[in-house]
């Protein structure tokens, strides 16, 4: 059986950036990235966590 998959995109406007990432954070949806991904002992500059929100 197929099933198709319907994929909403909303525009976000620079004025919801910092309510966004407010809110990510009162998820702990930082911590739940790092316990799901994590990253090997190489690596260097920003973390998983800035790089999936940028």
């Amino acid at each position: 059986m197929k099933t198709h998959s319907t994929i909403h995109t909303e525009r976000v406007d620079v004025d919801d950036v910092p309510l966004l990432l407010t809110h990510m954070q009162r998820l702990n949806l930082f911590a739940i990235l790092d316990a799901h991904f994590p990253v090997h002992g190489n690596h260097q500059g920003l973390s998983l966590e800035w790089i999936v929100l940028i």
